[in-house]
């Protein structure tokens, strides 16, 4: 059964004392009452705030470091203090922290910005809300949304310099030598393979259904080259996931420019997703109705010794981001 709101209430009674004072008090007081009343008749709140107030922590800062303990901190931001620390040091005296963000003021401090930026990316679902971020920040709504977007190009701006970079022509023959010894590969300096980046949810444009891919999500589809060491050195984004991965590393300026990354005889390896080219070897695939030679055999197993390097960085990849 629904309930009066406390200013219902409050009419009722004060409609009620006006019938039994009608001839009791003053006219003025009879006046008084009458003015109470219209205003309450003609206001949609009881009470409410002339403006939206934040009530911030008084020591904020060393709320989120000292008040949580070392599992909190880790559940909330998905990170020890000591990694926290490490990436505050290295974003903090970056230009877009220092500067003027999209026009906007900066009105809180990094370790703020970068709480807020992993407390987004680490959950999913309502607890990845900007409100619920915005509430245990304390912190607006609006600045959540301005500091994911600003934390993430800091981050990537100093990723794209240092972390993913084509080898040189010393470092691959380096790459090449150690392949060979390793695996006996003549002249290889990396592995490739594809995967599929999902997204949440169906995206909101016109065709969408080409990003419906053979996993039956809407992804993104993503060619990935390691090297021996399986470290990342090449992506390659852009194609929606029903594309074949021998399509999308033909359209890359890896393959359109084999000279500006491969020497002599230098190539890649790869599965049988991908056709054969002069920088790109694949294993051999099984004809139809029939089988594989003894030398094609051995020729598939020696090469995939070192191509199954690709699964485990990709994999390895996927995992740190995870968690």
């Amino acid at each position: 059964m629904p309930r009066n709101s406390e200013k219902q209430n409050l009419i009722e009674k004060l409609l009620k004392y006006h019938d039994i004072a009608q001839y009791a008090v003053s006219s003025r007081d009879r006046e008084v009452l009458e003015v109470a009343i219209s205003v309450l008749l003609s206001s949609r709140y009881l009470q409410r705030p002339g403006s939206y107030r934040i009530n911030h922590y008084p020591d904020r800062e060393n709320w989120i470091g000292s008040a949580l303990s070392r599992r909190a901190f880790k559940f909330h931001f998905r990170m020890g203090e000591e990694s926290f620390e490490a990436l505050l040091s290295r974003i903090s005296g970056h230009q877009l922290m220092t500067e003027n963000y999209l026009g906007r003021r900066t009105v809180h401090s990094p370790r703020i910005q970068l709480s807020s930026y992993l407390k987004s990316v680490g959950f999913h679902g309502n607890s990845a809300s900007s409100l619920a971020i915005a509430t245990f920040l304390n912190i607006s709504v609006g600045s959540i949304h301005r500091y994911r977007q600003k934390i993430r190009d800091v981050i990537l701006d100093l990723l794209k310099s240092s972390s993913l970079t084509w080898p040189d022509s010393d470092e691959r023959d380096l790459i090449a030598r150690q392949i060979k010894r390793k695996y006996k590969l003549k002249g290889c300096v990396g592995a490739v393979d594809g995967t599929l980046f999902p997204f949440g949810s169906k995206p909101n444009i016109k065709n969408a259904e080409d990003y419906f891919d053979r996993k039956s999500n809407y992804s993104l589809n993503a060619i990935i080259i390691n090297d021996q060491k399986k470290r990342i050195r090449y992506v390659f984004l852009g194609w929606p996931g029903s594309i074949h991965d021998d399509r999308s590393i033909s359209t890359s300026a890896l393959l359109r420019n084999p000279d500006d990354f491969f020497g002599y005889r230098q190539y890649l390896v790869g599965d049988s997703a991908f056709s054969p080219r002069r920088t790109l070897i694949s294993v051999f695939k099984k004809p139809r109705g029939g089988a594989l030679t003894e030398d094609q055999e051995t020729f598939n197993k020696i090469l995939s010794k070192f191509r199954v390097t690709s699964e485990h960085a990709i994999g390895m990849s996927l995992f740190f981001l995870i968690i």
